[in-house]
């Protein structure tokens, strides 16, 4: 998976290695962890905003804004934000 500008691209596993999905997002993009089982991708923005996909549906599952810098690291039942915790993945 790589990321974009304002969406999330998922491709398929060389040697086909085609765009299978997309999902549309908020702001640029700047950083992105995957959940330790894999069922969720978090996808940090410029704004400060964090948006969780489910990677089996494509869909946003959650998005929430922070007053602050976000970096993120799934740990525990959820994905620590700048020492906050949403709610589990």
């Amino acid at each position: 998976m790589c990321h974009l500008p304002a969406l999330c691209y998922y491709w398929s596993p060389p040697p086909a290695g085609k765009c299978t999905h997309t999902v549309q997002t908020k702001g640029e993009n700047i950083n992105l962890c995957w959940s330790p089982n894999g069922q969720a991708i978090a996808v940090g923005n410029k704004e400060d905003v964090i948006t969780i996909i489910d990677t089996k549906s494509y869909k946003i599952i959650l998005e929430e804004q922070f007053k602050y810098e976000v970096r993120l690291s799934f740990g525990g039942k959820g994905v620590r934000v700048g020492g906050a915790r949403s709610p589990p993945v």
